[in-house]
This record gives C-alpha cells, sequence and structure tokens, in this order.
C-alpha cells in the first residue's frame, strides 16, 4: 500500500512538472487554459442567475396559484 502511494506521488510530481513545462515553453496553451478559465467561470456566473430567475419565477408561480386556489375555493362556498 505505501508503495502504492510514493508510485503514485511520483507519477503525479512528474505530470505536474510536465505541464509546467508544457505550460512555460508553450504561452499559447497557458493562453487557451487562461481563456477556458474564463469561459468556465462566465458559464458558472450565468447558471447561477438563471437559477437565481427560476427560483424567482417558481415563487411567483407558486403565490398565483395559491391565490387561485384560494378563489375557487371562496367561489365553492
Amino acid at each position: 500500500m505505501l508503495l502504492l502511494r510514493r508510485k503514485l506521488i511520483v507519477v503525479h510530481a512528474a505530470e505536474e512538472s510536465a505541464m509546467a513545462w508544457t505550460l512555460i515553453n508553450h504561452p499559447t496553451v497557458l493562453m487557451r487554459v487562461d481563456q477556458e478559465k474564463k469561459v468556465t467561470e462566465n458559464a458558472r456566473a450565468y447558471a447561477e442567475q438563471d437559477a437565481g430567475a427560476q427560483r424567482y419565477a417558481t415563487e411567483l408561480i407558486q403565490e398565483k396559484h395559491e391565490v387561485a386556489t384560494a378563489s375557487l375555493v371562496g367561489m365553492e362556498n
């Protein structure tokens, strides 16, 4: 188990080293990674805004449903 953990640490360190070398020696890769990060952040922000708008719309619909239900109950009596 300990040997496997050490092996994984070595592999992980090698992967990080290779990624660092790639980013340093290929600035276009770094720019692309940065651009993808910005796109991801923008998509997350949009999704959060959309979720908030959907929650608000759900609350409005729920309130209208309650008013309509109360009105129907009043008409039946």
